[in-house]
């Protein structure tokens, strides 16, 4: 996804040195910027996932658990950024304190108890903050 440019340096205060061109490469960063929450299917399933879009609403049976979650970092150039365990300490879910590192490090995320009364919509969100840079996504569950 690199990206090239012709560009021209001129010096306005010197009008007698002339313009200087060159090519610039861009190349996109490394940094996270993107992160993907997804229910990994079973042996089962005819799906190996499906993925949740940002602020999708989905249909769960009350008082069942949400099992499989499963999440994605994404750098500037659309590619996977490998998780680590100090990575993994940078994720926050906001339906549990309980987290387990080894298994955030490994992409799964915890459970969700999907609450037994349907009076409600119940909303679920998923980060990764670090000094540089913050993403999330979330779902809602009817």
């Amino acid at each position: 996804n690199d990206t090239f440019s012709l560009i021209r340096f001129t010096n306005q205060s010197q009008k007698s040195v002339a313009p200087v061109q060159r090519d610039l490469r861009v190349v996109p960063s490394t940094r996270v910027c993107h992160l993907e929450v997804y229910i990994q299917g079973d042996e089962d399933s005819l799906v190996d996932f499906t993925l949740l879009r940002d602020r999708e609403k989905i249909d769960w049976t009350a008082g069942d658990l949400l099992e499989s979650l499963n999440y994605r970092l994404y750098d500037e150039g659309g590619r996977e950024v490998p998780l680590s365990q100090e990575m993994a300490q940078k994720i926050k879910v906001n339906w549990t304190a309980e987290v387990s590192v080894v298994e955030l490090a490994q992409g799964k995320l915890p459970n969700v108890l999907v609450p037994s009364q349907v009076k409600e919509e119940h909303f679920y969100q998923v980060s990764y903050k670090d000094q540089l840079v913050s993403v999330d996504t979330s779902f809602t569950i009817l």
